[in-house]
């Protein structure tokens, strides 16, 4: 444990757990504002009536709403600047990301757009930083599957359509002001989407663990995030209430752990991945991790071998790869990138891509790698 590592941290996000909380939420809504744009994807929220029972409670609290429909899984930045137009455009002081990770981002970015206009694209770019900004409108998150932990940080994830790249809005204006984890709300999310969410969750533990920029707090985030996933995620879909529980609650403590601590390169790689190939973000980084764990685990071995003991292996570095490995086999999931529809062709443009992001997770993994070790973890991921 190294207590000489440096931190600066605020987790100001107010986070309301527990099964029949959503029924809270226009009263947790109207004191930040008046009329809220409630961001959502591609229409379960309301097949499943989550939607309906969340205007319901703002309804009851006085508060107004308009719904912003059509949020897609690996969102753009034009849905950020229609979602943020939207917000003006209806006089909405407040916005409410009700989805999963996707939808949650977007809400974070539409509150940029909405306060400081007109277009995303030139944050995504680092023309400018959304950490120099001191405010923007209120965001609320309520997650309906368990898995970014952006609910809880300061992150948003979108693709600039101007470059093709896919990059990320960090700062205290993205931080939400309160969250409702609510179990109940990721009931019926298909099973095998709901692992593959939980896996994202669970490589931001490992990976906040295993960066240079790991500290004291990020590590006891994600020795707990862990904890509660391993033991949760093979469960799912079982109609357990309590694996539901501690998904969204890991899922949220590993997102901390992640902003205050960073990402390997697998979220540099996968990245191009999920932009150019529009793939589930969680099931990239599952197809990639073992690769990246086996050329990284050199520079952290102390760390690696606690990874693999976190994952029901021996505490021994060399393992840590295998017990990634096994740990999906034990979910029921077998995701490897070919799958996803990534081939030989598309590694040396991808590289690019992973390199043009200027991602943390580039200087940031325990060895040096150069532009040939990126090639060949892509290679070895193939390989799989």
């Amino acid at each position: 444990m190294n207590f000489l590592s440096s931190f600066d941290a605020a987790l100001p996000s107010r986070l309301v757990y527990g099964p029949g909380e959503v029924e809270k939420i226009g009263a947790l809504v109207a004191p930040l504002g008046e009329k809220v744009l409630v961001v959502i994807g591609g229409g379960s929220v309301r097949r499943s009536g989550v939607l309906d029972r969340v205007l319901g409670t703002l309804d009851e609290a006085g508060v107004g709403h308009e719904v912003f429909e059509g949020v897609s899984g690996n969102p753009k930045s034009s849905e950020a600047d229609r979602a943020g137009q939207a917000m003006r455009d209806g006089g909405c002081d407040v916005v409410l990301g009700l989805g999963g990770g996707s939808v949650m981002d977007v809400a974070k970015a539409a509150a940029l757009v909405a306060g400081h206009g007109p277009s995303i694209g030139r944050f995504l770019r680092k023309e400018e930083s959304p950490g120099d900004l001191r405010e923007a409108p209120p965001i609320v998150c309520v997650p309906t599957i368990a898995g970014t932990g952006s609910e809880a940080n300061d992150t948003s994830v979108l693709t600039d359509e101007e470059t093709g790249l896919k990059g990320s809005l960090r700062g205290p204006v993205c931080v939400p002001r309160v969250s409702v984890l609510d179990p109940d709300l990721t009931a019926t999310a298909p099973r095998r989407f709901a692992l593959a969410s939980g896996v994202d969750a669970l490589c931001h533990a490992i990976e906040a663990y295993l960066t240079r920029k790991s500290n004291l707090l990020s590590d006891a985030l994600a020795r707990s995030a862990a904890s509660l996933l391993v033991g949760a995620l093979p469960r799912l879909g079982e109609g357990d209430a309590e694996a539901r529980g501690a998904t969204l609650v890991g899922a949220s403590l590993a997102g901390q752990a992640l902003s205050l601590s960073s990402s390997l390169v697998t979220h540099a790689l996968e990245h191009p991945v999920s932009a150019r190939l529009d793939a589930h973000h969680g099931e990239g980084l599952a197809a990639l991790q073992p690769a990246v764990l086996e050329k990284v685990c050199a520079g952290a071995p102390e760390r690696c071998a606690e990874v693999a003991s976190w994952l029901g292996e021996g505490a021994r570095p060399e393992l840590a790869a295998d017990a990634f490995r096994g740990f999906m086999e034990r979910c029921g999931l077998e995701i490897k990138l070919r799958g996803l529809g990534m081939d030989e062709g598309h590694v040396e443009g991808f590289v690019d891509d992973a390199l043009a992001s200027g991602a943390r997770g580039l200087t940031a993994s325990p060895i040096d790698l150069e532009r040939e070790d990126l090639v060949g973890i892509y290679e070895a991921a193939l390989a799989e």
